[in-house]
């Protein structure tokens, strides 16, 4: 019953804003999270961008540019009814955008977490870890991945079309096929980073 409270709360304290910038075509979405009552987050996205920094704190702030992409029957598809879904799985926050006729581009800043999911169809997804486990499923597009080379453990990078990079240690193993590459390294920590795409460059750089 606790739980239940505190996740009626969080969701209650969410911050939520919108600015619209044509009611037609474009809308930006805020939101505001507390960390008391999670350590894990998972976001969803189809079409887009991801845009993920580091900063101190106890709160997540995310804002959603979100814009028409496709048209149905000759007119823009009406963004002003799409909503970030929000949602709680035990001691994980879920943020969804699940409609694949617009672009949605996060930009999120964020103290670490213990993990931290991703789960993208098209676009770019910039990622800026500490400590913090991540894992990356992308389906077409190209994912970059700063983290700090005390924190991270192991990394499993897989492309089915395109190429894979680790930098900033020496521990890598790199196999190619023709156009298939995958590439695993270490680190000098303990958090694992794990990014699968289907077509695309996956590029981990550890400072």
């Amino acid at each position: 019953m606790k739980k239940v409270i505190s996740v009626l709360i969080l969701i209650a304290v969410s911050v939520f804003t919108v600015f619209p910038v044509n009611a037609a075509d474009r809308v930006l979405r805020v939101h505001t999270f507390e960390l008391d009552d999670f350590d894990e987050i998972e976001i969803n996205n189809s079409v887009g961008s991801i845009d993920l920094r580091l900063v101190e704190g106890n709160e997540i702030r995310v804002e959603v540019d979100i814009e028409a992409q496709d048209r149905y029957f000759g007119r823009e598809v009406d963004v002003d009814d799409i909503e970030v879904g929000v949602r709680m799985r035990g001691d994980k926050l879920i943020l969804t955008i699940d409609e694949d006729k617009i672009k949605a581009h996060w930009y999120i800043e964020m103290p670490a977490v213990a993990n931290i999911e991703i789960d993208m169809g098209v676009g770019e997804i910039d990622v800026e870890i500490e400590a913090s486990n991540l894992e990356v499923n992308l389906g077409v597009g190209e994912v970059d991945i700063i983290a700090p080379l005390l924190t991270v453990g192991e990394i499993d990078l897989s492309a089915g079309v395109g190429d894979t990079n680790i930098r900033g240690t020496s521990e890598v193993d790199n196999s190619r096929t023709v156009v298939a590459s995958e590439s695993e390294g270490y680190g000098d920590g303990e958090f694992s980073i794990d990014v699968d795409v289907g077509v695309g460059d996956v590029t981990v750089e550890l400072i």
